[in-house]
């Protein structure tokens, strides 16, 4: 496949519409894949998580971005000297 040639997702899925990976002339490579992810999961209530996801779309970030950052400023609220 010559990535020149392809300029657009369209291109790249009308390509591999017509050929196989068996055809290509690749060299194997070796790849690790790690698939555990690096989070902790806890339950929230249902109303939380509605008013959440509204807070959330407010300020233009995900629910999980808006709620890791809240919970880091009152972890840091609670470590500060009083």
């Amino acid at each position: 496949m010559d990535e020149n040639k392809l300029a657009s997702y369209e291109a790249i899925a009308d390509y591999w519409d017509t050929h196989e990976i068996s055809e290509e002339n690749s060299e194997p490579i070796d790849i690790e894949v790690d698939l555990r992810r690096p989070a902790t999961y806890f339950p929230i209530e249902k109303r939380l998580a509605d008013r959440l996801k509204k807070a959330a779309a407010a300020h233009g970030v995900s629910s999980k971005a808006l709620l890791n950052q809240w919970v880091e400023q009152k972890i840091e609220e609670e470590a500060a000297p009083k």
